[in-house]
C-alpha cells in the first residue's frame, strides 16, 4: 500500500516516514493503489504492473481483457476506464481464490520501466515490506540491481496465510520460505 490516510499499513508507513525530505522517498506499489497516494510524505511512485508482477493464467487473461496496463509506470497514471474502485469477485470467491494464493502475483521481474526509474531516483537505500511471494523476490532484485543496502521490515505473520489450500499449496509454501529467508539472510537490516 502506498503512504495513505485510509488503512492501516498506509498509516503506519506515512508515520514511519513523516518529516524525510520528500526528495529522497520514492515508493513502489500496486499501480491501482497510487490512487490512494498520500503525496504529504511522498511524490514519487512507481506504480507496479502486469511487466513486473506476473499473474497466475487465468488472472493474467482477465486483466487484458480489462485493459490493464503491460507494465507499470512512474507516477502510477491509472488506466484508462479509471481504477481505484472494487472490482474482482465475490467475498466467498475471493476468500477460496486467496486462501489458495490465486489472487498474489505469482512472480515478479524487472521491466525496463522499472530499471529506468529505480536508476533516475538512484536511492540509497531500500526499504522493504514484502507481503506475498512477488514482492519479496522483487525486492531481493532491485537490490542485486541496484547494489544498494536492504531493510526489510515483516508488518505481521502474514505467511501463515498464504497458500493454505490447493493443489501445489505445499509447494508455493516452500518457495515463499526460502525467498523470504533468502532476502532477510541478504537484508543489512531486519526489523
Amino acid at each position: 500500500m502506498p503512504f495513505n490516510t485510509r488503512d492501516g499499513t498506509g498509516i503506519a508507513l506515512s508515520a514511519l516516514f513523516h518529516g524525510w525530505p520528500k526528495d529522497r522517498i520514492a515508493q513502489l506499489c500496486a499501480e491501482s493503489a497510487v490512487a490512494l497516494a498520500d503525496r504529504s510524505v511522498c511524490e514519487t511512485y512507481y506504480g507496479l504492473g502486469a511487466g513486473e508482477l506476473r499473474r497466475a493464467w487465468p488472472l493474467r487473461l482477465c486483466d487484458s481483457l480489462r485493459g490493464k496496463p503491460v507494465t507499470g509506470t512512474e507516477g502510477g497514471a491509472m488506466p484508462s476506464g479509471g481504477g481505484g474502485g472494487q472490482f474482482g469477485p465475490a467475498p466467498a470467491l475471493r476468500r477460496y481464490l486467496h486462501e489458495r494464493g490465486w489472487l498474489y502475483p505469482v512472480d515478479a521481474r524487472l521491466s525496463d520501466n522499472l530499471k529506468q526509474f529505480l536508476r533516475e531516483f538512484s536511492p540509497d537505500l531500500i526499504y522493504a515490506a514484502p507481503a506475498e511471494f512477488a514482492l519479496v523476490r522483487l525486492a531481493r532484485q532491485i537490490g542485486h540491481y541496484l547494489g544498494a543496502p536492504v531493510a526489510v521490515q515483516v508488518w505481521d505473520n502474514w505467511m501463515g496465510q498464504h497458500y493454505r489450500r490447493g493443489v501445489g499449496a505445499a509447494g508455493k509454501r516452500r518457495r515463499l520460505d526460502a525467498e523470504l529467508r533468502a532476502l532477510l539472510g541478504e537484508a543489512a537490516l531486519r526489523f
